[in-house]
């Protein structure tokens, strides 16, 4: 009986155990997940700008919108701009990343990370690809790396891109064609906040 008692009670531990162990992976599965859909901080020394570009079709309007954060998290800067140049989204998109890019130099950064959520953009701003239909935006993008000391074409997912997602969306005031943020804008703060904090 006792013996009987010990290997059922063995079972049960073992059973026990491997449950914890399946969960355990699916916890780090989570976390995992949660970190790929979370915007991370640039190296020491680099500012992150995160971009992103909002094409209408209809009104033939396109929008872009980029948010300037430091290694350490602290916002820098935002702003939003739109005009009809371009016809297609993707070159709604290569816009956006211009644009930043003309607005982190003139704010004087020369180490930056310009990460957005269409990977296109960044397979042809790093040269791993080609797109004849858009080879003047192209030209135009590539003219500027010279004028930073050290920049990265970066692509992340569009969770970790919301910030600059909402502001590419967003109506700019004053029915301005660009506007600047040297405070964070109202729209981001709770997406900038999910981005430091665990949701």
């Amino acid at each position: 009986t006792l013996q009987s008692a010990y290997f059922d009670t063995k079972e049960w531990l073992e059973a026990y155990q491997s449950v914890d162990k399946d969960e355990d992976r699916q916890g780090l599965r989570r976390d995992m997940e949660h970190q790929r859909n979370k915007w991370t901080k640039p190296p020491t020394g680099f500012v992150k700008c995160n971009y992103d570009g909002a094409f209408n079709n209809i009104q033939r309007e396109t929008k872009a919108g980029w948010i300037i954060r430091d290694d350490m998290g602290r916002f820098k800067g935002a702003a939003h701009a739109s005009n009809q140049q371009p016809t297609t989204a993707l070159e709604g998109e290569l816009q956006a990343l211009l644009l930043a890019m003309m607005n982190c130099w003139s704010k004087g950064y020369k180490h930056v990370i310009f990460e957005g959520d269409n990977i296109n953009v960044m397979k042809l701003a790093n040269g791993e690809s080609t797109n004849i239909d858009v080879t003047n935006w192209i030209r135009d993008i590539w003219r500027w790396p010279a004028k930073f000391e050290e920049i990265k074409f970066c692509w992340t997912n569009r969770n970790s891109n919301l910030c600059a997602d909402i502001l590419a969306k967003q109506v700019i005031p004053y029915r301005l064609s660009y506007h600047y943020y040297s405070y964070v804008p109202e729209s981001i703060r709770d997406p900038m906040s999910n981005d430091y904090f665990d949701h």
